[in-house]
Protein backbone atom coordinates (compact mmCIF):
# COMPACT_ATOMS: atom_id res chain seq x y z
CA UNK A 1 0.00 0.00 0.00
CA UNK A 2 3.01 2.41 0.47
CA UNK A 3 4.46 1.94 -2.68
CA UNK A 4 1.05 2.41 -4.45
CA UNK A 5 0.71 6.00 -2.39
CA UNK A 6 4.55 6.58 -3.22
CA UNK A 7 4.10 5.95 -6.71
CA UNK A 8 0.65 8.15 -6.86
CA UNK A 9 2.57 10.85 -5.08
CA UNK A 10 4.87 10.77 -7.68
CA UNK A 11 2.21 10.50 -10.47
CA UNK A 12 0.79 13.51 -9.48
CA UNK A 13 3.66 16.00 -8.95
CA UNK A 14 5.29 14.79 -12.56
CA UNK A 15 1.90 15.69 -13.92
CA UNK A 16 1.50 18.96 -12.07
CA UNK A 17 4.94 19.58 -13.72
CA UNK A 18 3.77 18.41 -17.26
CA UNK A 19 0.91 20.55 -17.32
CA UNK A 20 2.51 24.14 -18.32
CA UNK A 21 4.17 22.45 -21.17
CA UNK A 22 0.68 21.36 -22.70
CA UNK A 23 -1.30 25.35 -21.89
CA UNK A 24 1.52 26.87 -23.93
CA UNK A 25 0.28 25.30 -27.45
CA UNK A 26 -3.31 26.17 -26.63
CA UNK A 27 -5.30 28.59 -29.06
CA UNK A 28 -8.94 29.65 -29.16
CA UNK A 29 -10.72 29.79 -32.49
CA UNK A 30 -14.08 31.22 -32.46
CA UNK A 31 -16.06 32.02 -35.87
CA UNK A 32 -19.24 34.13 -36.41
CA UNK A 33 -22.06 33.52 -38.74
CA UNK A 34 -22.59 37.23 -39.96
CA UNK A 35 -20.87 38.37 -43.26
CA UNK A 36 -17.33 40.20 -43.32
CA UNK A 37 -18.97 43.48 -43.09
CA UNK A 38 -21.30 43.08 -40.17
CA UNK A 39 -21.38 44.74 -37.44
CA UNK A 40 -21.43 41.99 -35.02
CA UNK A 41 -18.32 40.92 -37.36
CA UNK A 42 -16.74 44.60 -36.94
CA UNK A 43 -17.41 43.81 -32.91
CA UNK A 44 -15.83 40.30 -33.13
CA UNK A 45 -12.29 41.99 -34.51
CA UNK A 46 -12.30 44.38 -31.66
CA UNK A 47 -12.72 42.23 -29.04
CA UNK A 48 -10.02 40.05 -31.02
CA UNK A 49 -7.87 42.84 -30.66
CA UNK A 50 -8.56 43.70 -27.49
CA UNK A 51 -7.63 40.12 -25.46
CA UNK A 52 -5.16 39.12 -28.34
CA UNK A 53 -1.98 39.85 -26.25
CA UNK A 54 -3.52 37.22 -23.40
CA UNK A 55 -4.73 34.80 -25.29
CA UNK A 56 -4.07 34.13 -28.80
CA UNK A 57 -6.87 33.68 -31.07
CA UNK A 58 -8.46 33.32 -34.75
CA UNK A 59 -11.46 34.79 -35.84
CA UNK A 60 -13.25 33.17 -38.50
CA UNK A 61 -16.02 35.48 -40.13
CA UNK A 62 -18.79 34.16 -41.98
CA UNK A 63 -18.20 31.07 -40.64
CA UNK A 64 -15.32 30.45 -42.83
CA UNK A 65 -12.75 27.76 -41.71
CA UNK A 66 -14.06 26.74 -38.37
CA UNK A 67 -15.64 23.33 -37.35
CA UNK A 68 -18.07 24.06 -35.21
CA UNK A 69 -20.43 27.09 -35.55
CA UNK A 70 -22.85 28.30 -32.72
CA UNK A 71 -26.06 29.51 -34.38
CA UNK A 72 -28.48 31.34 -32.65
CA UNK A 73 -31.49 30.11 -32.51
CA UNK A 74 -34.93 32.28 -31.88
CA UNK A 75 -38.82 32.13 -31.04
CA UNK A 76 -41.24 32.23 -33.59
Amino acid sequence: MRNFLKYLAAGTVALQLATPAFAADMRLKFAGVFPVDHQGSKMMEQVKADIEADLPLNFHPAATGARFVFTPVGAG
